[in-house]
């Protein structure tokens, strides 16, 4: 899963995708400086403000283009 973020998150040009964890919850990554790969994290920044919240994983199961799921 880690490699399918990188590739999304340094496509040209950026395309939005979401990531699915575990526990049900989906993050939303609207703009590439909004998530970062970290050895095996992944950290994303919340929306809702200057919070972010980091993603071990093992706890990742699904990456997909926000287009993918609109169609």
């Amino acid at each position: 899963m880690l490699q399918q973020i990188r590739f999304y998150l340094h496509q040209t040009p950026f395309q939005p995708f979401q990531i699915r964890c575990s526990s049900g919850d989906v993050f939303r990554v609207e703009h590439p400086e909004n998530a970062a790969v970290v050895k095996h994290t992944v950290v994303v920044a919340l929306p809702e403000g200057d919070e972010a919240i980091m993603l071990s994983a093992l706890h990742i199961v699904g990456v997909s283009g926000i287009e993918q799921i609109a169609a």
